[in-house]
């Protein structure tokens, strides 16, 4: 995701401000994902509903929130 993430920026599409965006929320999300891989260790945990919920909401949020500070900082040029 991050990678993928970070591509306008390397298009110049957007700016250095969504470029520190989508770094942070590329990092909360990578949080979550990371909790989210405890449910390998222990399959059979009450926990693990909690955790998936939990990514479930983070990565509903995450997009979002990714395309609003791709709106509020782009340059107004098209790729094509």
């Amino acid at each position: 995701m991050i990678p993928a993430s970070l591509w306008p920026t390397w298009l110049h599409i957007t700016g250095t401000p969504y470029a520190i965006a989508a770094i942070v929320l590329d990092a909360g999300y990578l949080a979550a994902t990371i909790r989210f891989l405890h449910i390998m260790r222990a399959p059979d945990d009450t926990e693990n509903r909690a955790l998936a919920r939990q990514l479930l909401r983070v990565s509903v949020i995450y997009l979002p929130l990714l395309l609003l500070a791709m709106m509020l900082d782009a340059k107004g040029r098209l790729i094509f």
